[in-house]
């Protein structure tokens, strides 16, 4: 059985889309689940799970706090902890996966020692705006048709190809060999547990990557890219645009966060700025914070609304 986790925080308008490609998936409903874990979510997760999500083995999860926007690490390790699938799969309500993604995801990575990924094509917001204009229901593949009218080396195409092309460039750069990012990814469970273990509790953005990275390639584990299996990843705003709301309170202006509020013995005592910012505890500036907010218009184009 799959169990597969997607993380939410204020990512539910993304998340309508990527549930309704996930209806199209060959696996059986039987033979998986799908744990949503709304890590205390400004928007209506719910609600969008009452009005995308029928006919999806579904168990919704709501996690309170008040620690703000706090990154993945947390429900991962709660959507952990509450699988019963013999193959872990995480991802993000963004990333909107192709027909089989799953049930290939879980053959090669069931028993053995892989880390299994799949890579996306980014969109950027100008992609974003127009991905309704195709029909991506009926074929997720459609959303290729967006780029069409764009030259090569224009930043939407090298935005949409940097995961699979050096440098971006379809024309000029080599096909990558390798992808191994943490945002799509299948592991056996017993296995990961036994050599893994659980994320630390960074509560930040993007200390679980390396973490990950540095952990799998000591225990010997084999990096697989399913290149095959491409999916698509739906524009959002960056994480300084919350943190320029104060949605971020216990993290730096660089994202890391300022105490180990977990009391993790795997994290600093004074936070993660300490592993990546030498210890710097400064805040954005108003210019960062003025500059941040210059993207609440797209924020709102591309459907975010508060619950």
């Amino acid at each position: 059985m799959l169990s597969m986790m997607l993380m939410c925080w204020n990512t539910s308008h993304l998340l309508a889309r990527t549930l309704e490609t996930l209806k199209n998936q060959d696996i059986s409903s039987w033979d998986w689940e799908l744990l949503i874990i709304d890590d205390n979510s400004e928007d209506d997760v719910k609600g969008i799970i009452e009005k995308h999500g029928n006919g999806l083995p579904i168990k919704y999860h709501r996690l309170d706090h008040n620690m703000g926007m706090r990154g993945n690490t947390f429900s991962i390790n709660y959507g952990i902890d509450n699988s019963v699938g013999d193959v872990l799969m995480w991802s993000t309500p963004e990333v909107m996966l192709p027909p089989n993604a799953l049930s290939v995801a879980y053959n090669t990575a069931r028993g053995k020692k892989n880390f299994v990924t799949i890579p996306s094509h980014g969109l950027t917001s100008e992609i974003q705006l127009k991905i309704d204009e195709v029909d991506w229901k009926g074929d997720i593949h459609n959303i290729n048709k967006l780029l069409e009218k764009y030259p090569l080396d224009d930043w939407n195409q090298i935005w949409f190809n940097l995961n699979f092309y050096e440098s971006g460039r379809k024309d000029i750069g080599g096909k990558k060999k390798f992808y191994g990012n943490n945002q799509t990814v299948a592991v056996d469970k017993s296995i990961w547990l036994t050599s893994i273990g659980k994320f630390p509790y960074y509560l930040d953005y993007g200390s679980d990557d390396p973490w990950i990275s540095g952990k799998r390639k000591r225990a010997k584990y084999t990096d697989v890219t399913l290149w095959e299996q491409s999916a698509y990843h739906q524009w959002h705003t960056r994480c300084q645009y919350w943190m320029a709301l104060g949605k971020a309170p216990n993290w730096n202006k660089h994202g890391h966060t300022t105490s180990n509020l977990m009391n993790d013995p795997e994290v600093p005592k004074g936070g993660t700025c300490e592993m990546w910012d030498h210890g710097d505890r400064s805040n954005m500036s108003q210019s960062e914070i003025f500059s941040a907010l210059q993207l609440a218009p797209l924020v709102e184009q591309t459907g975010f609304k508060e619950a």
